[in-house]
């Protein structure tokens, strides 16, 4: 079957023959079709076609041919017409589905290009496959030149070269995302980092959370970066004047414990039994509300790093067992198992050992006050080699963390509304923005792992070898 030159020469009459009286009968006949027509003007020609079908049986086009005179229509011009039409609804097919994905694309490159938070995709491998102008505005980067590079290699090549200053990475922290990609593809990460633009000194929060395919498999990992510049600076002033009025509640405080001291321990100011009782429960509150003001003022000293530190190698399994000691009576009164899994060949940390002791005991003062009866509380430590880090957790066998509460967990005076301590009182809502500000001032990160040895909260926590060091 060979093109007419018929039809070229004479389009604009051949066509609206085809168009509105062939191709309606082809669609009325759903199937292969064709006729003889022509004019008192014009020579005859011969027309056939077929409808163009859809897989779920909706028809979509009509394909027409036509020839010069009255043509005899032959079983290889029906095939060679089915072809065609099968070829045709293909490529129909695939036109569509560019154009969807096209117009999924520029919707999406839309969306991100004028969003104000910056994104950042990396495959598996580190590799970086989309940024945003926002990311680049806030890292002081240009996209260009890392697509299709290993992020992580990338920055620090940028670090040592002295290329960019301040991108608000450290080399632990780059390190971190590797071990994110590779192997703690569920964790989601939060941190705050400071950078200059220039003589302005910008703040920046940075989330970070793993991407999944439609299996459910690991694909790379998101981080999404928000410019709290405002935020931190109006915290900053509301801790400057949390500062001062707690500093400024110590005196006073210390003076009243010392009074109420003497007072319990001269019995000749104090012979009345049920006075020396409530002397007694008057002193207790006083220490209480000192080390809450303690909490605070080393909360404030951490944050703006004037805490000094005083970081020596250390036995994990003494600062552990060490940390624990103070436990064993409520353990024993609840019937609490607690365990200890530390190889006895993990090499030594590298971290103040006050600071990490009180992070341990905040840990497990947790696991105490969650834990039901005959429960059982773990504390695990695994050295890892690649990272120069050794990781601890902290699990318990109680209701633990709703997912929902897990990313804020670690602010100040945050708390679990729905999770009631089954023994104690509740917290003061500082032990573990403490924790988090001790084992980061130390080198390290601490998270809540989604699953963990136990049913309950599993809180994991590095810290630097000593040879690292």
């Amino acid at each position: 079957m060979q093109a007419s030159g018929y039809l070229n020469d004479h389009l604009d009459r051949l066509e609206p023959l085809i168009e509105l009286n062939d191709a309606t009968a082809i669609l009325q006949a759903g199937e292969f079709y064709s006729a003889h027509a022509g004019t008192d003007h014009a020579e005859p020609y011969t027309v056939a076609g077929l409808p163009v079908w859809w897989d779920d049986g909706h028809r979509v086009a009509v394909l027409c041919a036509a020839w010069d005179g009255l043509h005899c229509i032959e079983d290889h011009d029906q095939d060679a017409l089915t072809q065609l039409a099968t070829q045709t609804r293909v490529h129909l097919d695939h036109t569509l589905r560019q154009a969807h994905l096209q117009a999924s694309h520029d919707r999406m490159r839309a969306l991100l290009n004028s969003a104000r938070d910056g994104v950042l995709l990396l495959d598996n491998d580190g590799r970086l496959v989309e940024c945003n102008p926002s990311a680049e505005r806030l890292l002081g980067i240009d996209k260009e030149s890392f697509f299709g590079q290993r992020f992580i290699d990338r920055m620090l090549g940028l670090m040592k070269s002295g290329e960019i200053n301040g991108l608000g990475y450290s080399q632990e922290q780059l390190t971190a995302l590797v071990r994110n990609l590779r192997s703690e593809t569920q964790r989601i990460t939060r941190r705050q980092f400071s950078r200059f633009n220039g003589q302005q000194q910008m703040h920046i929060e940075e989330i970070g959370s793993p991407v999944f395919d439609e299996q459910g498999r690991p694909r790379g990992r998101l981080l999404v970066l928000r410019d709290v510049t405002d935020q931190k600076l109006l915290s900053d002033f509301r801790d400057e004047i949390t500062y001062m009025a707690v500093h400024d509640l110590r005196g006073p405080l210390s003076a009243i414990i010392s009074s109420l001291a003497l007072m319990v321990e001269d019995e000749s100011l104090m012979p009345d039994p049920v006075g020396r009782k409530t002397l007694n429960i008057a002193l207790e509150s006083a220490y209480s509300l000192l080390r809450l003001v303690d909490s605070l003022l080393d909360i404030a000293r951490l944050e703006n790093r004037e805490l000094p530190l005083d970081r020596t190698p250390l036995h994990v399994r003494d600062l552990v067992t060490g940390a624990a000691n103070g436990f064993s009576s409520v353990l024993k009164q609840a019937c609490i198992e607690l365990q200890l899994s530390i190889p006895a060949n993990i090499s030594q940390i590298y971290a103040d050992e006050t600071l990490i002791r009180r992070v341990l005991v905040n840990l497990l003062d947790n696991a105490v006050r969650h834990t039901p009866k005959e429960g059982t509380i773990r504390v695990d430590a695994v050295e890892w080699p690649d990272e120069r880090m050794v990781c601890i957790c902290v699990s318990d066998s109680g209701q633990g963390i709703p997912e929902a509460d897990r990313e804020q967990i670690f602010e100040m005076f945050r708390q679990v509304k729905e999770n009631m301590p089954l023994r104690g009182s509740k917290g003061s809502g500082l032990g573990l923005t403490f924790s988090r500000l001790a084992v980061e001032s130390n080198g390290g990160q601490i998270w809540i792992e989604p699953e963990g040895p136990l049913p309950g909260a599993s809180f994991a926590f590095t810290l630097p070898l000593a040879d690292a060091n």
